[in-house]
């Protein structure tokens, strides 16, 4: 019986801590009569790796989540010149947290833009990794050990260039073979006009 003691103790303090850290790698800001917490679903955030937007809407002054907001609020997520709409989805079982799923190609800083209208106020509210309140995204290389291997992107980028530098040696070998072919045209014309003068003479 101890011994199950034990164990469930050693649980609850695991999933404290994970929430702690969680926490930590969020930006919480009230808005309002409102509480947000914001940041990356999965941290750490990585290149080309699945993650999502994680937004939590609470009243501040109870506590209690905020529903409906898939149908009142849209996030741009934004990355230097880069933006993009993401509509927002609620979290199954978790009222009042949401989800904007997306998959990060770049390592770097990201801004969080959220508008709309939460239960009639109006929002439009920034939330920045390079606060460095939540965390920006980190390249894979950053983590792997004790080889790093090249991502997707990189793979992708190695076979374009790969491609394009083929193409650039097929053009070159058909200019090639299209100046020795007209050489050895003019070889022939050349041997011809020898040939008859030889004939006639």
């Amino acid at each position: 019986m101890r011994r199950v003691h034990v164990i469930a103790l050693a649980i609850a303090l695991l999933t404290a801590l994970a929430l702690t850290g969680s926490a930590t790698a969020h930006e919480t800001r009230e808005i309002g009569k409102y509480r947000l917490v914001v940041g990356w679903l999965n941290e750490p955030a990585l290149v080309s790796e699945p993650n999502s937007v994680d937004f939590r809407v609470t009243r501040a002054d109870s506590n209690e989540p905020v529903e409906g907001l898939e149908k009142t609020v849209k996030v741009t997520v934004i990355y230097g010149t880069h933006s993009k709409e993401f509509a927002l989805r609620p979290r199954f079982r978790t009222p009042g947290a949401y989800n904007a799923e997306l998959i990060p190609t770049q390592a770097g800083d990201y801004v969080f833009h959220f508008s709309g209208s939460i239960e009639g106020m109006p929002i439009n509210a920034h939330f920045d990794t390079a606060d460095r309140k939540f965390n920006a995204v980190q390249s894979l290389d950053e983590l792997q050990f004790p080889v790093a291997e090249p991502s997707a992107l990189q793979l992708q980028r190695d076979a374009r260039e790969a491609r394009a530098d083929a193409g650039a040696a097929m053009q070159r070998g058909t200019l090639l073979g299209g100046l020795g072919l007209a050489a050895g045209l003019v070889g022939v014309a050349a041997g011809l006009f020898a040939l008859r003068r030889v004939s006639t003479s």
